[in-house]
């Protein structure tokens, strides 16, 4: 996920990633939740999957990346 067409436009690059579009939120907790349910109404997963993720913190900052998560779907994220 990203909101930044030129990182897009890379991702799709790399064999066996498929980028998809995200508007910028204000915290990795409302990014989790926002990808979970995109996934999830896409059928790209189901309930119980895993998910892990990787994102930066802020999340409105450019070139960071200091968060790793690990996220079951359809799990509230706290």
């Amino acid at each position: 996920y990203t909101p930044v067409d030129s990182v897009f436009r890379q991702l799709a690059l790399y064999w066996g990633v498929t980028p998809r579009h995200a508007p910028v939120l204000d915290s990795t907790d409302r990014l989790t939740a926002w990808a979970d349910s995109d996934l999830q109404a896409a059928g790209l997963v189901r309930e119980g999957d895993y998910l892990v993720m990787v994102a930066g913190a802020p999340t409105w900052e450019r070139g960071i990346t200091n968060v790793l998560r690990v996220h079951r779907a359809g799990d509230t994220v706290a």
